[in-house]
């Protein structure tokens, strides 16, 4: 059990460590979420993301 707890995190820090983030930023320097995921994004004031 121990060491599939293991390659979950190792595999969870590998794909976190491939995204790349630099292109997901505004003017800012704020995380996009739209860009993260790839789709329209809306917070719930209805504003996007």
């Amino acid at each position: 059990m121990r060491q599939l707890m293991m390659v979950l995190v190792a595999s969870m820090v590998l794909l976190v460590g491939s995204l790349d983030m630099a292109t997901a930023r505004d003017k800012s320097g704020v995380l996009k979420a739209s860009e993260l995921l790839g789709m329209k994004v809306e917070g719930t004031d209805g504003k996007k993301l």
